[in-house]
Protein backbone atom coordinates (compact mmCIF):
# COMPACT_ATOMS: atom_id res chain seq x y z
CA UNK A 1 0.00 0.00 0.00
CA UNK A 2 1.58 3.05 -1.12
CA UNK A 3 2.10 5.64 2.19
CA UNK A 4 0.50 8.48 2.74
CA UNK A 5 2.07 11.77 3.45
CA UNK A 6 0.46 13.78 6.44
CA UNK A 7 0.23 17.42 5.52
CA UNK A 8 -0.84 19.82 8.60
CA UNK A 9 -2.79 22.96 8.12
CA UNK A 10 -2.76 25.41 11.38
CA UNK A 11 -5.52 27.54 10.78
CA UNK A 12 -5.27 31.26 12.77
CA UNK A 13 -8.30 33.40 13.36
CA UNK A 14 -9.93 36.06 15.51
CA UNK A 15 -13.43 35.30 17.14
CA UNK A 16 -15.58 37.20 14.39
CA UNK A 17 -15.16 35.04 11.40
CA UNK A 18 -15.92 31.48 12.82
CA UNK A 19 -18.15 30.52 10.00
CA UNK A 20 -15.26 30.80 7.75
CA UNK A 21 -13.70 28.97 10.37
CA UNK A 22 -15.80 25.41 9.88
CA UNK A 23 -15.35 26.05 6.13
CA UNK A 24 -12.10 25.46 6.46
CA UNK A 25 -12.56 22.14 8.05
CA UNK A 26 -15.26 21.40 5.88
CA UNK A 27 -13.34 21.88 2.27
CA UNK A 28 -10.51 20.27 3.64
CA UNK A 29 -12.97 16.80 4.64
CA UNK A 30 -14.37 17.15 1.35
CA UNK A 31 -10.72 17.39 -0.21
CA UNK A 32 -9.48 14.34 1.84
CA UNK A 33 -12.39 12.35 0.67
CA UNK A 34 -11.91 13.21 -3.21
CA UNK A 35 -8.75 14.48 -4.31
CA UNK A 36 -5.89 13.82 -1.38
CA UNK A 37 -6.21 10.46 -2.07
CA UNK A 38 -4.88 10.30 -5.82
CA UNK A 39 -2.44 12.62 -4.50
CA UNK A 40 -0.87 10.45 -1.92
CA UNK A 41 -1.60 13.08 0.79
CA UNK A 42 -3.75 13.35 4.20
CA UNK A 43 -4.26 17.05 4.68
CA UNK A 44 -5.24 17.87 8.90
CA UNK A 45 -6.37 20.87 10.09
CA UNK A 46 -5.13 22.06 13.42
CA UNK A 47 -7.17 24.67 15.01
CA UNK A 48 -7.17 26.00 18.97
CA UNK A 49 -10.75 25.39 19.84
CA UNK A 50 -10.07 21.61 18.77
CA UNK A 51 -6.33 20.96 19.17
CA UNK A 52 -5.68 22.46 22.22
CA UNK A 53 -6.28 20.45 25.86
CA UNK A 54 -6.56 23.20 28.97
CA UNK A 55 -3.01 24.14 30.51
CA UNK A 56 -0.81 27.03 32.70
CA UNK A 57 1.97 29.01 31.30
CA UNK A 58 3.29 31.84 32.92
CA UNK A 59 3.31 33.58 30.15
CA UNK A 60 0.30 32.99 29.35
CA UNK A 61 -2.56 31.92 27.39
CA UNK A 62 -0.97 31.81 23.68
CA UNK A 63 1.99 31.08 24.87
CA UNK A 64 0.53 27.99 26.35
CA UNK A 65 -1.35 27.62 22.48
CA UNK A 66 2.08 27.89 21.40
CA UNK A 67 4.02 25.62 23.13
CA UNK A 68 0.94 22.42 22.32
CA UNK A 69 0.26 23.25 18.72
CA UNK A 70 2.52 26.45 17.25
CA UNK A 71 5.29 24.82 16.27
CA UNK A 72 4.75 26.51 12.90
CA UNK A 73 7.93 24.25 11.23
CA UNK A 74 5.64 21.29 11.50
CA UNK A 75 3.16 22.48 9.39
CA UNK A 76 2.89 22.50 5.30
CA UNK A 77 0.53 25.40 5.26
CA UNK A 78 -0.65 28.58 7.39
CA UNK A 79 -3.91 29.65 6.81
CA UNK A 80 -5.23 32.98 8.44
CA UNK A 81 -8.20 35.32 8.37
CA UNK A 82 -9.54 38.22 9.58
CA UNK A 83 -12.41 40.69 9.33
CA UNK A 84 -13.46 43.62 11.71
CA UNK A 85 -10.88 42.16 14.92
CA UNK A 86 -7.62 41.04 14.80
CA UNK A 87 -7.63 40.10 18.52
CA UNK A 88 -6.45 39.51 22.09
CA UNK A 89 -3.21 40.99 22.44
CA UNK A 90 -0.44 38.84 23.98
CA UNK A 91 2.83 40.14 25.47
CA UNK A 92 4.38 39.83 22.37
CA UNK A 93 2.11 40.54 19.26
CA UNK A 94 -0.78 42.77 19.14
CA UNK A 95 -2.86 39.33 19.03
CA UNK A 96 -3.09 36.22 19.20
CA UNK A 97 -3.39 35.44 15.23
CA UNK A 98 -0.95 38.64 15.02
CA UNK A 99 1.94 36.39 16.86
CA UNK A 100 1.35 33.12 15.20
CA UNK A 101 1.20 34.64 11.71
CA UNK A 102 5.19 36.36 12.66
CA UNK A 103 5.79 32.52 13.88
CA UNK A 104 4.73 31.48 10.51
CA UNK A 105 6.95 33.59 9.04
CA UNK A 106 10.13 33.05 11.36
CA UNK A 107 9.65 29.39 10.80
CA UNK A 108 9.45 29.95 6.80
CA UNK A 109 12.47 31.59 6.74
CA UNK A 110 14.65 29.54 8.50
CA UNK A 111 13.40 26.05 7.06
CA UNK A 112 11.18 27.70 3.46
CA UNK A 113 7.48 26.08 5.12
CA UNK A 114 4.62 26.70 5.93
CA UNK A 115 2.94 28.33 2.86
CA UNK A 116 1.33 31.28 4.20
CA UNK A 117 -1.76 32.09 2.80
CA UNK A 118 -3.68 34.77 4.08
CA UNK A 119 -7.51 36.17 3.85
CA UNK A 120 -9.31 39.48 5.18
CA UNK A 121 -13.31 39.49 4.53
CA UNK A 122 -14.39 43.04 2.65
CA UNK A 123 -18.12 43.60 3.92
CA UNK A 124 -19.82 45.97 5.46
CA UNK A 125 -20.36 46.22 9.76
CA UNK A 126 -21.79 48.58 12.12
CA UNK A 127 -18.49 49.45 14.50
CA UNK A 128 -20.29 51.55 17.41
CA UNK A 129 -17.47 51.41 20.27
CA UNK A 130 -14.17 52.90 20.88
CA UNK A 131 -13.05 49.26 20.80
CA UNK A 132 -14.31 48.21 17.51
CA UNK A 133 -12.91 51.14 16.01
CA UNK A 134 -9.33 50.20 17.67
CA UNK A 135 -9.52 46.96 16.08
CA UNK A 136 -10.51 47.44 12.70
CA UNK A 137 -7.93 50.11 12.67
CA UNK A 138 -5.49 47.20 13.53
CA UNK A 139 -7.08 45.00 10.97
CA UNK A 140 -6.33 47.86 8.49
CA UNK A 141 -2.61 48.16 9.79
CA UNK A 142 -2.17 44.74 10.12
CA UNK A 143 -3.27 44.25 6.00
CA UNK A 144 -0.65 47.27 4.96
CA UNK A 145 2.11 46.11 6.47
CA UNK A 146 1.84 42.76 5.11
CA UNK A 147 1.07 43.61 1.58
CA UNK A 148 4.75 44.10 0.42
CA UNK A 149 5.60 40.48 1.00
CA UNK A 150 2.03 38.27 0.99
CA UNK A 151 -0.26 37.76 -1.82
CA UNK A 152 -3.51 37.75 0.61
CA UNK A 153 -6.60 37.20 -0.69
CA UNK A 154 -10.14 39.40 -0.23
CA UNK A 155 -13.65 37.53 0.01
CA UNK A 156 -17.00 39.32 0.29
CA UNK A 157 -18.59 36.97 2.90
CA UNK A 158 -18.24 33.44 4.22
CA UNK A 159 -19.59 31.08 1.07
CA UNK A 160 -17.25 33.52 -1.24
CA UNK A 161 -14.23 32.29 0.83
CA UNK A 162 -15.16 28.67 1.24
CA UNK A 163 -15.11 28.75 -2.58
CA UNK A 164 -12.48 30.87 -3.32
CA UNK A 165 -10.49 28.28 -0.37
CA UNK A 166 -11.56 25.00 -1.96
CA UNK A 167 -10.29 26.54 -5.54
CA UNK A 168 -6.80 27.17 -3.62
CA UNK A 169 -6.50 23.92 -2.05
CA UNK A 170 -6.93 22.42 -5.05
CA UNK A 171 -4.88 24.20 -6.98
CA UNK A 172 -2.25 23.95 -3.86
CA UNK A 173 -2.34 20.18 -4.52
CA UNK A 174 -1.83 20.17 -7.82
CA UNK A 175 1.35 22.07 -8.26
CA UNK A 176 2.86 22.34 -4.96
CA UNK A 177 5.19 25.37 -4.42
CA UNK A 178 8.65 24.43 -4.57
CA UNK A 179 10.02 25.44 -1.48
CA UNK A 180 13.22 28.21 -1.30
CA UNK A 181 15.91 26.68 -0.03
CA UNK A 182 17.41 28.26 2.92
CA UNK A 183 20.89 28.19 4.56
CA UNK A 184 22.18 27.00 7.65
CA UNK A 185 22.82 29.64 9.92
CA UNK A 186 26.55 29.46 10.11
CA UNK A 187 26.67 29.98 6.52
CA UNK A 188 25.87 33.30 6.45
CA UNK A 189 27.91 35.78 5.16
CA UNK A 190 29.76 38.58 7.27
CA UNK A 191 29.25 42.14 5.76
CA UNK A 192 32.71 43.85 4.62
CA UNK A 193 32.98 45.95 8.05
CA UNK A 194 34.12 48.66 5.48
CA UNK A 195 30.33 48.67 4.40
CA UNK A 196 28.69 48.14 7.48
CA UNK A 197 27.15 51.72 7.73
CA UNK A 198 26.05 51.44 4.63
CA UNK A 199 24.07 48.18 5.65
CA UNK A 200 22.93 49.20 8.40
CA UNK A 201 21.46 52.93 6.86
CA UNK A 202 20.08 50.51 3.78
CA UNK A 203 18.19 48.36 6.39
CA UNK A 204 17.04 51.32 8.06
CA UNK A 205 15.92 53.38 5.19
CA UNK A 206 13.63 50.30 4.32
CA UNK A 207 12.11 49.81 8.01
CA UNK A 208 11.53 53.51 8.42
CA UNK A 209 8.84 53.25 5.35
CA UNK A 210 6.95 50.93 7.88
CA UNK A 211 6.59 53.76 9.99
CA UNK A 212 4.16 56.59 8.17
CA UNK A 213 0.60 56.30 8.45
CA UNK A 214 -1.49 54.76 6.35
CA UNK A 215 -4.70 56.89 5.86
CA UNK A 216 -3.79 60.12 7.29
CA UNK A 217 -0.79 61.70 5.98
CA UNK A 218 1.67 62.81 8.68
CA UNK A 219 0.89 65.88 10.97
CA UNK A 220 4.01 67.00 12.27
CA UNK A 221 4.00 67.48 15.88
CA UNK A 222 7.33 69.49 16.35
CA UNK A 223 7.49 70.17 20.05
CA UNK A 224 7.43 66.54 21.13
CA UNK A 225 9.86 65.87 17.85
CA UNK A 226 12.46 68.26 18.94
CA UNK A 227 12.18 67.14 22.95
CA UNK A 228 13.11 63.81 21.75
CA UNK A 229 15.76 65.10 19.23
CA UNK A 230 17.53 67.18 22.24
CA UNK A 231 17.62 64.16 24.26
CA UNK A 232 19.48 62.28 21.59
CA UNK A 233 21.79 64.98 21.43
CA UNK A 234 22.23 65.34 24.88
CA UNK A 235 23.07 61.72 25.25
CA UNK A 236 25.44 61.23 22.21
CA UNK A 237 27.40 64.63 23.46
CA UNK A 238 27.89 62.25 27.02
CA UNK A 239 24.84 62.96 29.31
CA UNK A 240 24.60 59.34 31.23
CA UNK A 241 20.58 59.54 30.29
CA UNK A 242 21.14 57.64 26.98
CA UNK A 243 17.72 55.14 27.21
CA UNK A 244 14.46 57.55 25.70
CA UNK A 245 11.41 55.85 25.62
CA UNK A 246 8.91 57.66 23.69
CA UNK A 247 5.10 56.76 25.75
CA UNK A 248 1.49 57.23 24.95
CA UNK A 249 -1.75 55.45 24.44
CA UNK A 250 -2.69 53.12 21.36
CA UNK A 251 -2.85 55.88 18.19
CA UNK A 252 -1.24 58.19 19.58
CA UNK A 253 1.51 58.61 16.69
CA UNK A 254 4.65 57.06 18.50
CA UNK A 255 5.62 55.44 15.55
CA UNK A 256 5.19 58.68 13.45
CA UNK A 257 6.75 60.05 15.81
CA UNK A 258 10.17 57.79 15.73
CA UNK A 259 10.05 57.77 12.02
CA UNK A 260 10.37 61.57 11.91
CA UNK A 261 13.08 61.32 14.62
CA UNK A 262 15.13 58.98 11.82
CA UNK A 263 14.48 61.40 9.03
CA UNK A 264 15.72 64.51 10.85
CA UNK A 265 18.97 62.38 12.12
CA UNK A 266 20.88 64.75 10.90
CA UNK A 267 20.13 67.15 13.65
CA UNK A 268 21.46 64.89 16.69
CA UNK A 269 24.78 63.91 14.99
CA UNK A 270 24.97 60.63 15.54
CA UNK A 271 27.95 58.67 13.81
CA UNK A 272 25.13 56.55 12.93
CA UNK A 273 21.76 55.45 13.02
CA UNK A 274 20.30 51.88 13.11
CA UNK A 275 16.39 51.22 13.23
CA UNK A 276 14.24 47.86 13.98
CA UNK A 277 10.65 47.84 14.16
CA UNK A 278 9.86 44.69 17.06
CA UNK A 279 6.95 43.15 14.86
CA UNK A 280 9.86 42.09 12.83
CA UNK A 281 11.34 40.10 15.71
CA UNK A 282 10.45 37.22 17.07
CA UNK A 283 11.56 35.46 20.36
CA UNK A 284 10.37 32.63 22.77
CA UNK A 285 10.04 33.99 25.71
CA UNK A 286 10.76 30.61 27.68
CA UNK A 287 13.90 30.71 26.01
CA UNK A 288 14.68 33.88 25.58
CA UNK A 289 18.43 34.62 26.62
CA UNK A 290 19.92 38.46 26.27
CA UNK A 291 21.77 36.36 23.38
CA UNK A 292 18.92 35.70 21.27
CA UNK A 293 17.82 39.50 21.76
CA UNK A 294 21.12 40.07 20.50
CA UNK A 295 21.18 38.25 17.74
CA UNK A 296 17.38 38.89 16.22
CA UNK A 297 18.78 43.22 16.74
CA UNK A 298 21.75 42.23 14.54
CA UNK A 299 19.78 40.43 11.66
CA UNK A 300 17.22 42.79 11.56
CA UNK A 301 19.16 45.81 11.86
CA UNK A 302 21.74 44.66 9.25
CA UNK A 303 21.86 40.37 8.85
CA UNK A 304 24.61 40.31 11.17
CA UNK A 305 24.73 37.96 13.86
CA UNK A 306 25.15 40.49 16.93
CA UNK A 307 23.97 43.81 16.99
CA UNK A 308 26.47 44.37 20.10
CA UNK A 309 29.33 43.66 17.78
CA UNK A 310 27.93 45.83 15.06
CA UNK A 311 27.50 48.76 17.76
CA UNK A 312 30.54 48.53 18.61
CA UNK A 313 32.26 48.21 15.34
CA UNK A 314 30.30 51.38 13.95
CA UNK A 315 31.09 52.98 17.34
CA UNK A 316 34.83 52.40 16.59
CA UNK A 317 34.85 53.44 13.04
CA UNK A 318 32.15 56.60 13.87
CA UNK A 319 31.24 57.20 16.94
CA UNK A 320 28.41 57.45 18.86
CA UNK A 321 25.33 56.01 17.24
CA UNK A 322 21.62 55.45 18.25
CA UNK A 323 19.38 52.15 18.07
CA UNK A 324 15.80 53.37 17.79
CA UNK A 325 13.17 50.48 18.17
CA UNK A 326 9.40 50.67 17.45
CA UNK A 327 6.46 49.20 19.56
CA UNK A 328 8.69 47.36 21.64
CA UNK A 329 5.56 46.71 24.08
CA UNK A 330 5.16 44.02 21.36
CA UNK A 331 7.96 41.78 23.04
CA UNK A 332 7.31 42.63 26.79
CA UNK A 333 7.17 40.11 29.13
CA UNK A 334 8.62 39.70 32.80
CA UNK A 335 11.25 37.61 31.15
CA UNK A 336 11.89 39.30 28.51
CA UNK A 337 12.59 42.68 30.56
CA UNK A 338 14.44 40.43 32.28
CA UNK A 339 17.03 39.46 29.86
CA UNK A 340 16.53 43.26 27.43
CA UNK A 341 17.96 44.59 30.55
CA UNK A 342 20.82 42.08 30.32
CA UNK A 343 21.25 43.33 26.68
CA UNK A 344 21.16 46.73 27.25
CA UNK A 345 24.01 46.88 29.97
CA UNK A 346 26.30 44.83 27.87
CA UNK A 347 24.89 47.68 24.62
CA UNK A 348 26.36 50.12 27.58
CA UNK A 349 28.76 53.08 25.53
CA UNK A 350 27.92 52.09 22.07
CA UNK A 351 24.88 53.57 21.75
CA UNK A 352 21.73 55.72 22.93
CA UNK A 353 18.71 53.69 22.60
CA UNK A 354 15.30 54.90 21.71
CA UNK A 355 12.12 53.26 21.86
CA UNK A 356 8.56 53.21 21.66
CA UNK A 357 6.55 51.61 24.02
CA UNK A 358 2.35 52.04 24.98
CA UNK A 359 2.01 53.91 28.48
CA UNK A 360 0.23 51.21 30.34
CA UNK A 361 3.13 48.42 29.13
CA UNK A 362 5.63 50.24 29.81
CA UNK A 363 4.28 50.96 33.77
CA UNK A 364 2.84 47.46 33.76
CA UNK A 365 6.58 45.61 32.83
CA UNK A 366 9.34 48.41 33.15
CA UNK A 367 8.29 50.08 36.43
CA UNK A 368 9.21 50.44 39.17
CA UNK A 369 13.25 50.57 37.53
CA UNK A 370 14.53 49.15 41.14
CA UNK A 371 12.88 46.23 40.41
CA UNK A 372 12.67 45.74 36.83
CA UNK A 373 15.61 47.42 35.50
CA UNK A 374 18.50 47.95 38.12
CA UNK A 375 21.22 49.65 37.51
CA UNK A 376 19.50 51.37 34.28
CA UNK A 377 17.26 53.84 36.63
CA UNK A 378 19.50 56.84 35.98
CA UNK A 379 19.99 56.25 32.87
CA UNK A 380 16.23 56.13 31.91
CA UNK A 381 14.55 59.62 30.22
CA UNK A 382 11.23 58.98 28.96
CA UNK A 383 9.08 61.40 26.71
CA UNK A 384 5.14 61.86 26.82
CA UNK A 385 3.51 61.83 23.49
CA UNK A 386 -0.13 63.40 24.41
CA UNK A 387 -3.40 63.39 21.90
CA UNK A 388 -3.70 65.83 19.60
CA UNK A 389 -4.89 69.61 20.69
CA UNK A 390 -7.50 71.76 19.00
CA UNK A 391 -5.16 72.99 16.06
CA UNK A 392 -3.76 69.76 15.56
CA UNK A 393 -7.29 67.84 15.17
CA UNK A 394 -7.83 70.83 12.91
CA UNK A 395 -4.57 70.25 10.49
CA UNK A 396 -4.87 66.52 10.76
CA UNK A 397 -8.81 67.14 9.37
CA UNK A 398 -7.80 69.59 6.69
CA UNK A 399 -5.04 67.01 5.37
CA UNK A 400 -6.85 64.34 5.19
CA UNK A 401 -9.62 66.10 3.08
CA UNK A 402 -6.91 67.40 0.98
CA UNK A 403 -4.95 64.36 0.38
CA UNK A 404 -7.97 62.16 0.01
CA UNK A 405 -9.38 64.72 -3.03
CA UNK A 406 -12.99 65.10 -0.91
CA UNK A 407 -15.49 67.00 -1.35
CA UNK A 408 -17.09 67.68 1.35
CA UNK A 409 -21.09 69.77 1.60
CA UNK A 410 -20.30 72.90 3.03
CA UNK A 411 -16.77 73.34 2.65
CA UNK A 412 -13.69 71.82 4.27
CA UNK A 413 -13.87 74.46 7.45
CA UNK A 414 -17.85 73.38 7.92
CA UNK A 415 -16.57 69.54 8.09
CA UNK A 416 -13.64 70.41 10.58
CA UNK A 417 -16.13 72.14 12.18
CA UNK A 418 -18.63 69.64 12.59
CA UNK A 419 -16.10 67.02 13.53
CA UNK A 420 -14.74 69.05 16.43
CA UNK A 421 -18.43 69.55 17.21
CA UNK A 422 -18.80 65.87 17.57
CA UNK A 423 -16.90 65.70 20.97
CA UNK A 424 -17.69 69.11 22.75
CA UNK A 425 -19.92 67.50 24.79
CA UNK A 426 -18.58 63.93 24.48
CA UNK A 427 -16.02 62.43 26.33
CA UNK A 428 -15.64 58.87 24.17
CA UNK A 429 -16.10 61.26 21.03
CA UNK A 430 -13.69 63.39 22.28
CA UNK A 431 -11.05 60.37 22.94
CA UNK A 432 -11.55 59.18 19.06
CA UNK A 433 -10.95 62.83 17.44
CA UNK A 434 -7.51 63.53 19.97
CA UNK A 435 -5.97 60.16 18.98
CA UNK A 436 -4.32 60.63 15.37
CA UNK A 437 -5.45 56.92 14.17
CA UNK A 438 -9.09 57.47 15.68
CA UNK A 439 -9.85 60.29 14.14
CA UNK A 440 -8.36 59.10 10.79
CA UNK A 441 -11.00 56.27 11.16
CA UNK A 442 -13.80 59.01 11.94
CA UNK A 443 -12.86 60.97 8.84
CA UNK A 444 -12.88 57.97 6.90
CA UNK A 445 -16.43 57.00 8.19
CA UNK A 446 -17.73 60.26 7.01
CA UNK A 447 -15.06 60.76 3.68
CA UNK A 448 -17.86 58.96 1.69
CA UNK A 449 -20.83 61.05 2.46
CA UNK A 450 -19.01 64.12 2.07
CA UNK A 451 -20.51 65.38 5.26
CA UNK A 452 -20.23 64.41 9.13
Amino acid sequence: MPQVKLLKIFLASPSDVAKERDYVVEVINEINSTIAPSKGVMLQVVRSEENVFPGYNPEGAQAELNAQIANMEEYALFVGIMWNRVGTPTPRAESGTIEEFERAVKAFNRKGQPQIWFYFRQAAAQLDTTEELEQKRKVLEFKERIKDCTLFREYKNPSNFRDQFRNHIVQWLNKPVTQTPKSHPDEKRNINESNLWDTVLRYATNSSEALQPHILRRIDRPRIESKCIDKIRSAIQGSKKNIIPILGSAGYGKTTILGKIFEERDQFEAGWVALARCDDILVNSQELSWETIDAELGETTCGEKSFIHVSSELTRQKETGVLLLDTLDLLLSHNFVKRFRQFLLRLEGSCVVVFTCRDQDYEDYLQPYSDKLPGLADKIAPEKVYGFNEDEIETAVLTFIKSNHIDVTGGNQQFIDNIKELSADNRSLREITSNPLLLALLCDLFASEGRV
